[in-house]
């Protein structure tokens, strides 16, 4: 009685540890998988980044026509904020904005949204701020297909026009408001839709 316990014992015993290590080497080739797989995604989002980063322009560009600098932290590898400067003739263009969504679909709306304020400026020849916001609104509607899909995606946009020559501004703001400093205090300038 006690051999055939043992030996029962013996086949048990051996049955569980061929069992574990098998498991063992099933959660080692999903776990590869998984490395795998999270690797491809880090590498194509770090490949957006760069895609992103592109359209955003170079500090040292701003700076040979404004004395200010830019505090500019994405809380995601990527993601739907994007400031913006363009000049054309006498004016600049300056905006900061929010896109809707994070990580790769707020990417991809920045892009979209980069691109409606640059042809609202270059092509539709576009230098008061309201006119390039509602334009870039509509190119934007426009190439999401909005009206049929009943898509709410945009921008949140603060967009400054500075002529460098009469020394004028206009500034217009799609739920981002705009911030004066003077005289020690701040006064805040509001937004619509």
């Amino acid at each position: 009685l006690l051999l055939g316990s043992v030996v029962l014992l013996a086949v048990f015993l051996y049955n569980r540890f061929f069992v574990t290590r098998k498991q063992n080497q099933i959660i080692a080739r999903q776990k590869e998988i998984v490395d795998l797989k999270n690797k491809e995604i880090l590498d194509s989002i770090n490949y957006a980044k760069r895609l992103q980063s592109a359209i955003l322009p170079p500090l040292e560009k701003i700076k040979q026509h404004l004395d200010f600098d830019i505090f500019y932290l994405p809380k995601d590898i990527i993601g739907g904020d994007f400031y913006f400067f363009e000049t054309l003739g006498t004016k600049l263009y300056l905006a900061v904005c929010d896109c809707t969504g994070h990580g790769v679909p707020g990417a991809i709306m920045s892009v979209v949204c980069h691109q409606a304020l640059k042809k609202s400026i270059h092509e539709f020849g576009l230098n008061k701020a309201h006119e390039i916001l509602t334009q870039s609104r509509e190119l934007v509607m426009e190439q999401l297909h909005a009206p049929e899909q009943n898509i709410k995606d945009g921008m949140d946009c603060s967009l400054i026009v500075i002529d460098t020559v009469n020394f004028t501004y206009s500034w217009a703001g799609a739920y981002n408001p705009l911030w004066i400093w003077e005289n020690g205090a701040f006064t805040e300038l509001k937004a619509d839709k």
